[in-house]
């Protein structure tokens, strides 16, 4: 039988299961409270998408390169730690 995931599907599926450390970690997050109201700041919103754009125009410095790498592991991990949220509290419902 013909595998029907792509290349890129496996990679997101794979990217989207914390390791067992970061599970505890997620955990742990998953009920602070007030976790699924949270959001970036503006200013940390608008420097992303500065370093978007400059990633897109090829002008990235390799300090700016690792910044913009940071966000995107921080982001990775409060979808993790809201969807855990999000679970939990279906489960109290």
């Amino acid at each position: 039988m013909k595998n029907s995931h792509s290349i890129p599907e496996l990679e997101a599926q794979r990217q989207l299961k914390p390791m067992p450390a970061s599970t505890e970690i997620i955990n742990l997050l998953a009920q602070a409270p007030n976790v699924l109201d949270f959001k970036p700041s503006e200013t940390a919103r608008n420097r992303v998408w500065e370093l978007i754009a400059r990633e897109k125009e090829g002008t990235l410095t390799e300090e700016e390169q690792n910044e913009l790498e940071h966000y995107s592991q921080v982001e990775h991990l409060m979808r993790l730690v809201k969807a855990q949220a999000r679970k939990r509290l279906k489960q109290t419902l």
